[in-house]
Formats: C-alpha cells, structure tokens, sequence
C-alpha cells in the first residue's frame, strides 16, 4: 500500500517541508502592528460588552481574540480564549459561530502535531455545517480535515479525496484564496503519490491565481510546489 511505502518513497527534502507546512497562517511580523491594533480594539469591545451585559457582544469579542491569539502563536491563550466564546455560543444557540470556534481549535491543535484531537474537533465542525447547510463553510472544514491527515501521514488515500471535495466545493463559491489552499495541498498529495504532472498542473492553477492576486505567501507556496516537481523529475529527490 501507498501509506506503507511512504517513508521510505518520499523525497528527504519533502519531510521538513510538511513540517514547514504545518506553520502555515502563523504569526507574521510585518503584521504586528495592525494584529496589535486589532486586538486592543477587541479589548475594548469586550470590555464595555461586559459593561451593558450582551452575551452575544461578549462572545463574539472574546473569539475573535482567540483568532488573532492564535495567529500570534499564544496557542494557551487562544485556546482558553475560544474554549469560552464555545461555551457561550452553544448558550446562545448559536450553531454556525460555535462551529467556527471548533474550527480554530483544530487549527491550533494540528500547529501543535495533536492530530487526532484535531481531526476530532473538524468532523464536529463539519457535522454543524452540513446540517447548516453552508457548502463554503464545509469545504473549508474539508481542506483542514485533508490538511491534518496530509501532515499527520495517517491516511493519505483519505487525505486526497477530502482535499477534492474540498476544491470542488470551493470551485462553486470560494473566495480565490480558498481554491488556492486546497490546489497547492492536491499537488502535495499528488507528487507523494509519484503523479507528478498532475502535481504540476495542480501547481501551475495555484500560480496563476496567486499571481493574479498579488499575494506573497500563496506565491510562493505555489512556486515551492513547482520546483518539487522539477527536482523529482530531474531525478534529484
């Protein structure tokens, strides 16, 4: 089977770069100062929510500090903070927003290798959105389910169709940036799998688009992609 060659098949230099992936939407410098605007403001949101007593305010100041915790690599904290705006989502009743919450927690747990606690986290997630019935939402969840097994190497074979359904779904209404993701994670798969011109067309879409877009990071994760696929076919890996 694929997964039980997959150590001895893949490439050295493609182990450090999974690891590489995994700090993917961390905490980026050139952002501090506006990341440090944000969260003051949520502060002080959260403060005077706190004030006229609105549950729903309170919640939604505290997650949103969770999320930019998390991108500020404060895992304790953000996981703290998103435990408790959960918690008040689901005494809200509010299903969408306590499934983003599981979504963010996920996020920080697969960072931190916890991939079953992960993956635990995103089928809940998933199961709040497709009773929703928000197929965006659902496709997001579906790239970070293939994204954890992709890091993981548990289920590759699994990884690759959540990572499909994920792009399809994306193709019907994502934002550029969320057909991105799951193109350039397809083309990782694809060149562990030894389909390498599939992994290069997979690579090639996410260049134009991140090209089009201007976006630094997305290019050069597509680039990187590209150039794996030129050192395996130049016999290097």
């Amino acid at each position: 089977m694929y997964a039980d060659t997959l150590e001895r098949d893949t490439p050295s230099w493609s182990k450090p770069w999974r690891q590489a992936w995994a700090s993917r939407h961390r905490y980026v410098p050139g952002h501090s100062s506006r990341l440090e605007r944000a969260e003051r403001q949520s502060e002080k949101s959260l403060a005077l929510f706190r004030e006229l007593g609105d549950t729903a305010g309170i919640a939604a100041s505290i997650q949103l500090l969770g999320y930019l915790s998390r991108t500020k690599c404060h895992y304790a904290r953000a996981r703290s903070q998103l435990e408790e705006a959960r918690a008040l989502f689901q005494e809200l009743g509010d299903p969408w927003k306590r499934g983003n919450c599981l979504t963010e927690l996920a996020r920080i747990d697969t960072t931190q290798g916890e991939y079953d606690r992960a993956r635990m986290l995103l089928e809940e997630s998933l199961g709040i959105y497709k009773a929703l019935g928000d197929q965006q939402r659902i496709g997001w969840v579906l790239y970070l389910l293939a994204y954890a097994l992709f890091l993981s190497q548990t289920d590759p074979e699994r990884a690759v169709v959540l990572a499909e359904q994920s792009l399809a779904l994306m193709r019907e209404g994502g934002s550029w940036l969320f057909i991105h993701s799951p193109l350039n994670l397809l083309g990782e798969l694809r060149l562990m799998q030894g389909k390498q011109e599939q992994a290069r067309t997979l690579f090639e879409e996410s260049l134009m688009i991140a090209e089009e877009h201007g976006e630094a990071y997305p290019h050069a994760a597509s680039l990187i992609g590209l150039a794996q696929v030129e050192a395996c076919q130049g016999n290097l890996c």
